[in-house]
């Protein structure tokens, strides 16, 4: 495209005054000058536009309030054809009867798979959760075009329609089975360039949602992606059927952009039973953490890239070091509670402060205090948290304006409130609370049975916030998945402010130490499988049997049931949820677990049901195409080539993954 010279005014102005003289209207010689000057000489709608801005007064009749047709004169003129528009934008109609006819084909074959019942074929269409169904089609089409040509066909609906109308009159009309109609548009597919058989892009989480931080976006599914990503079990049990999704879509997102994959215990605070990784023999597992990693190098085909124990002495110096900076900077202070929710003792300057976190760390069994924390001076509650996270533009145009007002304010909290003395009880106590708190340290009473194997003592762990925090930075971990249940969105929506709270503090957490922010995506909400558990209250100590059953999966569910003599083996009892239960039966593959979640049509939904028969029926499958491993990973990645070359070629909504080819 290319601006217009002035030299080709006469010439304009003779074509616009021919088809005035015509029609006698204004706006339609306009408008049918400008489809001569796209169709005839190749100019771009904003150039027309401009040329037409500039010398609107050269133009005889022709209304000088021209702005209001520049915002909306595709609305308040004729429409340009959509053969025109098309050609205009660098594509073709013969493009859009290629890629309607496309979507036809998936639209067909997804009632055929219906009509057979066949969910687990391998080569089953399903991409990015879509359906195929013929009312979807038109907006299908609609998105391709402008994802893939840059070309926004909102306009032409109604012309789209038509087009499809036809396409399916004119096989409709030669009276052709499904089966054969099938095949042949099959054969239409290859001879346009595209492949006979189509699968769910390998690619799937190149689409995923961006979460809550100005982080997220970019660095999501790029080509070029480097670092690692991160799964964080607590070892308080082995690992459920829902934590292999969580498995599987981490490994899957590592495998596709060359990342690694890091394991990372967070086992530091044990004073909670269901936090504890010292598991009573009744419990059947004799190395919980042996037992996880198992579990995991099953579902990845090999074990994890790194494994992490947040309960190793250089990691735990690492969260003191951390605490000690953010109580020299005056951004933290540490508060003794001495008598439950009534006499509390805390540090009104930064020396006091240290010190009393050395007796925190040489706390035992013996202190003179209740328990121990250390505050960081955020405030209580979301909305403390949430003024602190949001930026404030325009004033902070730039990162670095952001994080050192929050620095100053956090430091403003501590001499205001904490230095002062001017503290009340009250706050104290919310500041300690642990749902919507400000703390990131706590003491504890019961060290990690691995601290005790080493002969160390350990009697204050990290809580979430800090150690994951801390972690990221040090292992350089760039990527993690969140379930739905700490999706900002989400939690806006239910007014859950534990987790508004939990997402903010973190992120002010990050700008104080001065760790970078990670790419963080919601993938993934509840995961229930087809069998059951039997359920308790687990909001009273202990547990409440409630004499029912669950399809929900959950560890110390599990626990109470165990404790209750309801699972002779305990957690290695047949027909519970876990990853165990699966990878102890030889015939089941970990690639076709991390398949059925990646591959298959249960991953889009938000909170799926794991059926096993489905499992069974697709592993068997698996096996069969791919007697080894190493095949189906060969596939995968033969697959993915393709998919880029056909990217390149703007034909990405067809993918091959037949064997025969």
């Amino acid at each position: 495209m290319m601006s217009i010279p002035e030299e080709k005014l006469p010439q304009i102005l003779t074509i616009y005054e021919n088809r005035l003289n015509k029609s006698h209207q204004p706006v339609r010689a306009y408008e049918e000058t400008v489809k001569f000057l796209i169709s005839k000489q190749g100019y771009s709608i904003k150039d027309i536009m401009a040329f037409f801005v500039k010398n609107a007064r050269k133009f005889p009749h022709f209304d000088p309030s021209f702005n209001r047709y520049v915002s909306g004169w595709a609305k308040e003129l004729y429409k340009i054809p959509l053969n025109v528009f098309l050609k205009e934008g660098g594509s073709s109609l013969t493009k859009l009867e290629e890629v309607l006819t496309i979507y036809y084909l998936r639209h067909l074959q997804e009632l055929e798979w219906e009509e057979q019942n066949d969910y687990i074929s391998y080569d089953r269409v399903f991409l990015d959760a879509e359906d195929y169904n013929y009312g979807n089609i038109n907006l299908l089409t609609l998105t391709h075009f402008l994802n893939y040509e840059n070309i926004n066909l909102k306009d032409y609906q109604k012309d789209i329609d038509e087009i499809l109308y036809n396409i399916e009159r004119h096989y409709s009309e030669q009276n052709l089975s499904p089966r054969i109609l099938v095949d042949e548009l099959k054969e239409y597919a290859h001879q346009h360039g595209y492949l006979r058989t189509f699968i769910e892009s390998p690619n799937r989480l190149k689409k995923m949602p961006q979460f809550y931080d100005e982080s997220a976006g970019k660095g999501w599914g790029a080509r070029d992606q480097q670092g690692a990503v991160r799964f964080a079990p607590t070892p308080n049990g082995p690992l459920h059927i829902g934590h292999g999704r969580g498995i599987s879509l981490l490994g899957d997102y590592a495998d596709n952009y060359g990342m690694e994959f890091y394991l990372r215990f967070d086992d530091t605070n044990q004073d909670e039973s269901s936090k504890s990784s010292n598991l009573p023999i009744h419990f059947k597992i004799e190395d919980v953490y042996d037992h996880i990693i198992e579990d995991i190098t099953w579902i990845l085909g090999k074990p994890p890239d790194k494994i992490i124990y947040a309960s190793d002495k250089e990691n735990l110096l690492r969260y003191e070091a951390s605490a000690r900076e953010l109580i020299k900077n005056k951004y933290a202070f540490v508060l003794f509670e001495i008598v439950k929710g009534k006499k509390y003792r805390y540090g009104k300057s930064p020396e006091e402060n240290l010190n009393m976190f050395d007796e925190m760390l040489l706390g035992k069994n013996n202190s003179s205090w209740n328990k121990a924390s250390i505050i960081l001076g955020v405030g209580s509650g979301y909305k403390n948290s949430r003024r602190l996270y949001m930026r404030n533009p325009p004033e902070e145009e730039t990162e670095l304006h952001h994080v050192e007002r929050v620095k100053r304010e956090v430091r403003k909290y501590i001499q205001n409130n904490v230095y002062s003395g001017a503290i009340s009880n009250n706050e104290l106590m919310a500041l300690n609370n642990t749902s919507d708190g400000s703390k990131i340290m706590g003491s504890q009473k019961v060290p990690n049975k691995r601290v005790n194997e080493r002969g160390d003592e350990q009697w204050v762990w990290p809580n979430l916030s800090l150690q994951s925090v801390v972690d990221d930075a040090h292992y350089g971990v760039t990527h993690a998945l969140r379930g739905t249940d700490y999706d900002l969105a989400v939690a806006r929506d239910k007014k859950d402010v534990g987790v508004q709270h939990t997402i903010y503090f973190q992120g002010v957490l990050r700008m104080l130490l001065g760790a970078p922010p990670i790419y963080t995506a919601s993938n993934w909400g509840n995961v229930s499988w087809d069998g059951w558990i039997w359920n308790y209250d687990k909001s009273v100590t202990p547990p409440l049997f409630l004499d029912e059953k669950t399809s929900n999966m959950s560890t110390s569910t599990i626990k109470s049931g165990i404790d209750d003599g309801k699972y002779k083996d305990g957690f290695l009892t047949d027909g519970l949820p876990t990853i165990y239960n699966l990878r102890k039966d030889p015939t089941n593959r970990g690639s076709s677990f991390k398949f059925y979640w990646t591959r298959f049509d249960l991953p889009n939904e938000i909170s799926p049901t794991f059926v096993g028969e489905d499992f069974e029926r697709l592993n068997e499958q698996l096996v069969l195409e791919f007697p080894s491993v190493e095949e189906l990973e060969n596939k995968n990645y033969e697959i993915m080539e393709k998919i880029d070359k056909l990217e390149g070629q703007k034909k990405y909504l067809a993918e091959d993954y037949s064997s025969s080819e």
